[in-house]
C-alpha cells in the first residue's frame, strides 16, 4: 500500500517507523559522518544543512535522508527540498546532446527508435541517460559514490557515436548550467523560501517549482516513545525545546488525534503508543514457537506478564500419549502464570494476526500438544480462539462457549490496565479432564488419577524424546510453575515409583519397569 492510499494516523507511525530504522543503522551513520567531517573538518559541526533532491514520490528518500542527518547531527536544522521534475538529467542529457552534437543526436534517435521497434528497449538512450550525472553508488548498500569513468560499460557502449573523452564533458556542463541558473534566481528573488515560524507546524510547504520538507515536532515525540516505550511532558518539552504548558498542548494534541494513548494521572502521567493488539504465549500454549509468523507486525515483546486466566492440569494430550497438561481454567480452579506478550504495531489489526496465526496453526498442530482428545469429536481437538477485549462484554470466540465467558474475571482487567492494549489473542485447549475440576472429589484421587495417566503416558517414543507426562510436569515446576494440584500430583507420581527420591528418578524406574531401556 502506497502512502497517499493510507490513513494519515498510519502514514504517521509508519514514517516513525522508517526513522527509528535508520536511527538503528550504525554503518550508514559512520559512512555519512565521515563524509561529512571530510569537508568540514574534524572540529566542525554543521548548524543547517540543505538536503536536494530533484523530485518527491512517496517519501523514502527523504526519510532516509533527514533520519540519518538527526541521528548523526541532533542539534543541526536540516531541510530537505525537491524538484517537481523526475526526468529533468534525461532531458538535459539530450538538450546537451543536440545542441553540441545535432547530427549525432539524430542518428542516435534513429538507431534508438529502430531497436525499441524490435526490443522494446531505447538502448543508446538508456546509456545516455545513466551516465548524464557523471556519478554512481559504489554499492546499493553503501552511501559512497564514485565518478564514471571511460571504462564504464555506458561510456564504451556510445563510443560508436562519440569519443569516451566527449561523453564525459556532459556531466560537467549539466552541473555547471545548474549552478548558473540557480545562482541567477537566487539574485532575481531573494530567498524565495522563507524558514518556517516554529517546527509544532505543518511539515512542508509547497510551491509551484518546489516542496520543502522538514521533521516535525510531532515525529520525535513518536519517535523518542517508540523507541523507549513511553513519554512524558517533560520528555517532550527537552526533546522539543518548548515549555511544559506547551509540551502539554502538544501531547493533548496528539492524544485528540489518535497517535497516542494518556497512562496515569497528573504528575505520573506518562503516554504511549495506541497498541492495540496483542498476542499472548504461555508456558505449553499449543502456539509458544510462532515468533517467527508475527515477526513482521511486532513491535516489541514484554515478558512476565501474568495471564488473565488460570491454568492447571486439566488436558490430556495425544501428543504426550495422554498426560496431563496446562490448559486455561475458569476462575477458581488454578493459577495465573507468568507468560509472553507480543505487542502489535498499531497499524496491524488483530484480524489481520489472527488470520496468520490460523493458517500457520493448521500446519502446525499436529506436531504440538494439540491435541488434547478426550473424545473423537474435532471441538475437542483444535485450539479454541480467545479474543480478549477491554470491554468484558465484548469477548469473542471462534467457539463461544461458558468456558470461555468464566474466564473473564477481575483479573482480566488488571491484565489490560498492566499493559495499555485494546484486545488480546490468545489459543488455549479445552480441558477434557472433567474431574479436575469436579467440587466433589478430594485433591489426593485428582493427583492420583492425574499421577496414573503421566505414568501411563511413559512409552519409549515418549521416554526418549521427553514428552511423557512425568518430564512435563518437572518442566513446568522448573519454570517456576505451581498450581494448587503441582504437589500432590507430584508426590502421587513418586509414590506410583515406589517413594522415588525426585521426579526424573521416578521417571528412569517407571521406564524400567516397563523394559524401555534407560542410559
Amino acid at each position: 500500500m502506497s502512502e497517499q492510499t493510507q490513513p494519515t494516523g498510519q502514514k504517521t507511525l509508519q514514517r516513525v517507523l522508517v526513522l527509528a530504522w535508520v536511527a538503528e543503522q550504525e554503518a550508514w551513520q559512520t559512512e555519512l559522518t565521515a563524509q561529512v567531517r571530510e569537508v568540514l573538518g574534524e572540529d566542525t559541526n554543521p548548524a543547517r544543512i540543505l538536503v536536494v533532491d530533484d523530485y518527491l514520490y512517496e517519501g523514502t528518500t527523504r526519510l532516509l535522508a533527514l533520519g540519518l542527518l538527526k541521528a548523526v547531527f541532533p542539534q543541526a536544522k536540516a531541510r530537505y527540498i525537491a524538484g517537481s521534475a523526475s526526468d529533468w538529467g534525461e532531458d538535459m542529457a539530450e538538450c546537451w546532446l543536440s545542441k553540441h552534437h545535432p547530427e549525432v543526436y539524430a542518428v542516435m534517435k534513429a538507431d534508438a527508435r529502430g531497436k525499441f521497434l524490435r526490443t522494446n528497449v531505447m538502448t543508446c538512450f538508456r546509456h545516455l541517460h545513466r551516465i548524464a550525472p557523471g556519478t554512481e553508488d559504489v554499492d546499493p548498500e553503501s552511501l559512497a559514490w564514485c565518478p564514471i569513468t571511460v571504462e564504464h560499460e555506458s561510456v564504451q557502449a556510445l563510443t560508436q557515436f562519440l569519443p569516451a573523452e566527449e561523453w564525459l564533458t556532459m556531466p560537467a556542463a549539466m552541473y555547471e548550467a545548474v549552478e548558473s541558473y540557480v545562482r541567477q534566481r537566487a539574485r532575481e528573488a531573494g530567498s524565495p523560501i522563507p524558514p518556517p515560524k516554529s517546527v509544532a507546524e505543518a511539515s512542508s510547504i509547497s510551491y509551484s517549482h518546489a516542496i520543502v520538507k522538514w521533521l516535525t515536532m510531532e515525529q520525535f515525540i513518536l519517535l523518542h516513545t517508540w523507541q523507549t516505550g513511553r513519554v512524558t511532558r517533560e520528555d517532550v518539552a527537552t526533546i522539543c525545546g518548548i515549555s511544559l504548558s506547551e509540551a502539554k498542548r502538544t501531547l493533548r494534541e496528539l492524544v485528540r488525534q489518535g497517535h497516542l494513548v494518556r497512562h496515569g494521572k497528573r504528575k505520573s502521567r506518562w503516554y504511549d503508543l495506541p497498541i492495540k493488539a496483542g498476542v499472548l504465549i504461555y508456558y505449553s500454549s499449543p502456539l509458544a514457537d510462532l515468533e517467527s509468523v508475527i515477526d513482521p507486525a511486532l513491535l516489541r515483546r514484554v515478558e512476565d506478564v501474568k495471564t488473565p486466566f488460570e491454568v492447571e492440569y486439566a488436558c490430556s494430550s495425544r501428543e504426550r500419549a495422554d498426560a496431563p497438561v496446562l490448559v486455561p481454567v475458569p476462575d477458581g480452579n488454578g493459577v495465573s502464570i507468568p507468560g509472553r506478550l507480543f505487542l502489535m504495531h498499531p497499524w496491524y489489526s488483530a484480524g489481520w494476526v489472527h488470520a496468520d496465526i490460523e493458517d500457520w496453526a493448521e500446519a502446525r498442530m499436529g506436531h504440538q500438544d494439540g491435541a488434547c482428545d478426550a473424545s473423537d469429536t474435532p471441538e475437542d481437538v483444535d485450539p479454541i480462539w480467545v479474543e480478549f477485549r477491554r470491554d468484558p462484554d465484548l469477548v469473542q470466540s471462534t467457539l463461544l462457549d461458558e468456558d470461555s465467558k468464566r474466564l473473564l474475571t477481575s483479573r482480566s482487567r488488571e491484565f489490560f490496565a498492566q499493559t495499555g492494549i485494546s484486545y488480546v489473542l490468545y489459543t488455549r485447549l479445552k480441558h477434557n479432564l472433567k474431574f479436575v475440576l469436579r467440587d466433589d472429589l478430594p485433591v489426593w484421587e485428582k493427583a492420583q488419577r492425574l499421577a496414573q495417566l503421566a505414568v501411563d503416558s511413559v512409552t519409549p517414543e515418549t521416554f526418549r524424546e521427553n514428552r511423557d507426562g512425568i518430564r512435563y510436569l518437572a518442566d513446568a515446576i522448573h519454570h517456576g510453575i505451581c498450581t494448587p494440584l503441582t504437589e500432590p500430583y507430584q508426590q502421587a507420581i513418586l509414590r506410583l515409583a515406589d517413594d522415588a527420591p525426585d521426579l526424573e528418578a521416578a521417571r528412569r524406574r517407571i521406564a524400567r519397569q516397563k523394559g524401555i531401556a534407560v542410559l
